[in-house]
């Protein structure tokens, strides 16, 4: 099947296809990885990818099995991705483990999600496929297909595919237990990209830089699959890499006039707190870096804002987004190129005490929330209290959303499926509230703390001690101990830090800031050394994985 022929199908297959006919010779990807440097137009993607796709047939696969790629980012990980949706497979990305983690836990981990999810095929390089075999993982009904042997393959004929099929998976991160396979349709994948084209105003002349994994919604969705049906190209960036040099990202966008980039909250202070501006980092070319993925940050954004203005950084390029991998993507988003900043300054009682959202007094206390915009065509918000009755505007309540391109559902968890989505309408579990039709997210509702009867978010906590000179920006967690001396619920931050010997300042600073903000008094800064702080594989905070760590530490009760 030529791409022309395979663009007459209403697939993310057929949409490639009709790029590469557009512009066989555009690049689709430009690498800037530590071991993949150069460009890949669209006319060799999709050559290399239907040599994947081939490869897998002549694998025995049997067709809709669900494909799981452990590769490093880069290619190679990408053309199988294509290559099995080619095939008629479902394929999903997932996390390779990192140096910080133990194997043995990591294959362990895996190993449950395998017997449940009963994949055809794990594609991994040999030394990975041998880590997986050792660990017990090999199965009579689960292939072992090595990367990088596409080339010995005769290129495959694209399979047509319906709109309603299963395009892929998209794994959540597993912050609370085994991740779940948000399966994703091709009709809904091509809805969902087309309302946030219309909000993002984008074009084909668009160029996406991002060092975001793959196997997070924020990378696949937006730096991946949007481009990839939009004809955009894709600068590719290592995560590992970009964190330990995040000033690769800057001179990425510089060298290829990038124009969007999506960067989760903790992103934004990664850059301000460690980049310094220089002149080969001009990013005047930029439409916008949008915050997205983690309760977005008013003090983040300003600071980035002041951070980099010398780089040519304007307000008009900071935009937000409220997404998540159950509605593809996007949920909200600010439009880009609006004047002034998205905050808005709330009496922080009425929110804290009677979830309410109303403006202070003078002299009151405040809190300062980010809009995330408002929906996205085609797709309603709304706030809905503990017993599913809707609350008006200005009342904080779980956000449901009911959209034409929700999820099809939990792969294999029927009952977890039937618990969020109902009736076309998908419960979230985050926290938020709505204002002049903008959604405000607060954070997750287990995230939630209770202390002293009042409600406190994590996220704002952590925002808070992020500051405090001494403790490693985006390195802390708040969370709440039942104490049983004081029957109630406290508060404990744990906090990463370089430096024991400030150890007494650190604290003290980390309470008085607390204090100063909400009224609050930590039960214990517990300071811990570098590496210490669990997060996921896409770099949201494990908070129960943390206070479960403290627990062992201190011999508290969670």
């Amino acid at each position: 099947m030529t791409p022309a022929t395979a663009a007459s199908t209403p697939s993310i297959i057929a949409s490639l296809g009709r790029n590469v006919v557009r512009f066989p010779h555009k690049p689709f990807l430009e690498l800037e990885l530590p071991n993949e440097k150069g460009t890949i137009s669209y006319l060799e993607m999709w050559s290399q990818a239907r040599r994947c796709g081939a490869q897998l047939v002549a694998s025995g696969v049997k067709p809709g099995g669900i494909v799981l790629i452990f590769l490093p980012q880069g290619s190679v990980a990408l053309a199988y991705f294509i290559g099995a949706m080619m095939a008629g497979f479902v394929p999903s990305f997932m996390p390779l483990p990192s140096s910080k983690q133990d194997p043995t836990r990591y294959w362990s981990a895996h190993g449950k999600l395998f017997d449940r999810i009963s994949p055809a095929a794990l594609i991994a390089s040999e030394l990975h496929l041998a880590e997986m075999e050792a660990n017990g993982l090999a199965s009579d009904t689960t292939k072992f297909v090595a990367a990088n042997a596409f080339a010995n393959f005769e290129p495959l004929d694209p399979i047509a595919a319906e709109s309603e099929d299963t395009a892929f998976l998209q794994h959540s991160s597993g912050t609370t237990g085994l991740k779940k396979g948000v399966m994703l349709s091709h009709g809904a994948v091509l809805r969902q990209i087309e309302a946030y084209r219309e909000r993002l105003d984008a074009t084909p002349d668009d160029i996406v830089v991002s060092w975001l994994p793959v196997y997070h919604d924020m990378g696949l969705i937006a730096c991946f699959a949007m481009p990839m049906v939009l004809g955009q190209t894709i600068v590719l960036l290592d995560p590992f890499h970009w964190v330990i040099r995040p000033g690769t990202l800057f001179q990425a966008i510089y060298k290829h006039r990038g124009t969007l980039c999506w960067l989760p909250n903790f992103a934004f202070d990664h850059l301000a707190n460690l980049v310094r501006p220089h002149a080969s980092m001009g990013l005047g070319t930029m439409r916008a870096f949008i915050n997205c993925s983690e309760p977005c940050q008013s003090t983040s954004i300003s600071k980035f804002l002041e951070r980099f203005a010398s780089l040519g950084v304007k307000p008009s390029m900071m935009g937000t987004c409220y997404a998540m991998a159950e509605t593809v993507f996007a949920i909200s988003q600010t439009k880009l190129d609006r004047e002034g900043e998205h905050f808005i300054a709330v009496d922080r009682e009425a929110l804290q005490e009677r979830a309410e959202i109303i403006s202070p007094q003078p002299g009151q206390p405040t809190t300062t929330l980010v809009s995330n915009g408002t929906p996205l065509s085609g797709i309603s918000v709304s706030v809905h209290d503990a017993d599913g009755q809707v609350l008006p505007e200005g009342r904080v309540g779980e956000l449901y959303v009911a959209s034409d391109f929700l999820f099809s559902g939990y792969y294999k968890l029927p009952d977890l499926t039937a618990e969020r989505l109902r009736g076309g309408i998908y419960r979230t579990s985050d926290r938020g509230v709505l204002v002049d039709g903008e959604v405000y997210v607060l954070g997750r509702l287990d995230d939630l703390l209770i202390l002293n009867g009042r409600n406190f978010h994590a996220a704002e906590i952590e925002s808070l001690v992020g500051v405090v000179d001494g403790v490693k920006p985006g390195r802390n967690a708040a969370f709440a101990v039942f104490k049983v001396d004081s029957g109630s619920n406290e508060l404990i931050v744990a906090c990463e830090r370089e430096d024991p010997s400030k150890d007494d300042a650190i604290r003290a600073n980390v309470r008085k800031i607390i204090f100063d903000a909400l009224g609050l008094h930590p039960s214990d800064v517990h300071l811990v050394p570098p590496g210490w702080i669990s997060k996921t594989s896409s770099g949201k905070l494990s908070r129960h994985v943390n206070a479960e760590k403290y627990a062992l530490e201190i011999g508290g009760r969670t």
